[in-house]
């Protein structure tokens, strides 16, 4: 297994970081095979077509690149230290929300004692599957950083 090689370049100058990508390109990275791909975190996706391009004019070519936003990449690292049997789909936001909304509507799940006062006043009312899709989105981006800052409380 190759020795863990992460590098973090910052500044305001995208044309200086660029070069300085393109620069490490260069050396293969110590231990890793020739057909491993280099990872490249990228903070918007966007950014992706403009670095290959740079990249592509400063080698003559751009290939077995694969850029990652930040959240992708802690998703990765989270996934890859899970006890065996665990899976990181059920934290995901996007399927944890549609999980949070169901619990939500649930008249058994919201009669337990620990749901009931708490949310009783706030879902009650007009419009409580939005008020329930409101919560249940930000319960599950929250429960998202959990993930990655507050992982031993979720465990609890």
């Amino acid at each position: 297994m190759p020795a863990p090689d992460f590098r973090l370049y910052h500044g305001n100058d995208l044309d200086v970081l660029a070069g300085l990508l393109a620069a490490q390109l260069r050396v293969p990275a110590q231990g890793a095979g020739p057909l491993d791909p280099d990872l490249i975190l990228i903070p918007q996706a966007a950014m992706k077509r403009w670095l290959v391009k740079v990249l592509a004019e400063r080698h003559g070519i751009a290939a077995n690149l694969e850029f990652l936003a930040p959240g992708e990449f802690v998703g990765r690292v989270l996934a890859a230290n899970l006890p065996d049997g665990e899976d990181i789909a059920g934290a995901d936001p996007e399927v944890l929300r549609w999980r949070l909304f169901a619990v939500l509507q649930d008249r058994d799940a919201l009669a337990h004692p620990a749901l009931a006062g708490a949310l009783a006043d706030y879902l009650g009312g007009e419009r409580t599957a939005l008020k329930a899709w409101s919560l249940a989105e930000s319960l599950a981006d929250t429960f998202a950083k959990y993930q990655a800052w507050r992982r031993d409380w979720l465990l609890r």
